[in-house]
């Protein structure tokens, strides 16, 4: 037993083994202890919005995005914990299948029927590994979101013969392909679309002309659009709609 539910909350931050810096989810409407006993351990807080109905943190809709090495984590995420994300966006990072953040063997398995929408983005001139034609890390990891998300195209492309894919980037076409242009910074964003065996639209793969290992707002505001589409109850994915994704995606 403790003294009082702060007290409780602290030794939670304790057992969290929480280091400075880490992140830690509250709901916005909620008393000052459910932050101060993890920004006592140096935790950042990030408020986010509560349901009218319950005042609690909408558990339907939790996502994850992340740029570089937080793009990683966001693929540990589909990895190892796909039942908790309504939608994902790691962006320019990838990493071979099977493998966390720190280049090693996920323990136990992976992720490998689980559902769970993807946006993701490279620049076409990174000079990093980001997308198919670069590294076969990059082919593998589009072909696991692809079998995941149960897509009816048929992803079986093969790196050497890169200078013959009918699509430079991905090696194949998506379902649809859409394009919009970011006047900010004079580059095309390309978005190829995928469908699954239920027509719906659960993976983009979107390439930046003239970027390299960077993120940009214009990518990000597409993939919070996509993203924003789904959420997850009682363990299934809700959103997805052809129609819906591709005039979100036109905006």
């Amino acid at each position: 037993l403790t003294t009082s539910g702060t007290d409780a909350l602290e030794m939670c931050a304790m057992l969290c083994e929480l280091k400075p810096g880490d992140e830690v989810i509250v709901p916005s409407y909620t008393f000052v202890s459910t932050a101060d006993a993890f920004v006592a351990r140096g935790a950042k807080i990030v408020f986010v919005d509560v349901r009218p109905d319950t005042m609690n943190i909408d558990e339907t809709k939790i996502y994850s995005t992340g740029f570089s090495m937080g793009g990683c984590k966001t693929w540990d995420f589909v990895q190892e914990y796909p039942e908790v994300f309504a939608a994902v966006a790691p962006m320019d990072a990838t990493f071979d299948v099977g493998q966390n953040v720190y280049g090693q063997e996920v323990v136990g398995g992976i992720n490998e029927d689980v559902s769970v929408p993807i946006f993701y983005a490279g620049g076409e001139i990174t000079p990093l590994p980001e997308l198919p034609f670069q590294e076969q890390k990059c082919l593998d990891r589009m072909a696991y979101a692809l079998k995941i998300n149960k897509a009816t195209a048929k992803y079986d492309v093969k790196l050497e013969d890169a200078a013959n894919w009918k699509n430079k980037i991905w090696g194949i076409d998506g379902d649809f392909t859409i394009k919009t242009f970011d006047n900010s910074r004079n580059a095309t964003l390309t978005m190829e679309l995928f469908k699954n065996n239920e027509d719906k639209i659960y993976n983009i793969f979107a390439s930046i002309s003239d970027q390299g290992h960077d993120c940009r707002e214009h990518t990000c505001q597409h993939a919070w659009h996509f993203m924003n589409e789904f959420s997850r109850v009682d363990g299934k994915i809700i959103g997805g709609e052809k129609d819906k994704i591709i005039a979100k995606m036109k905006l």
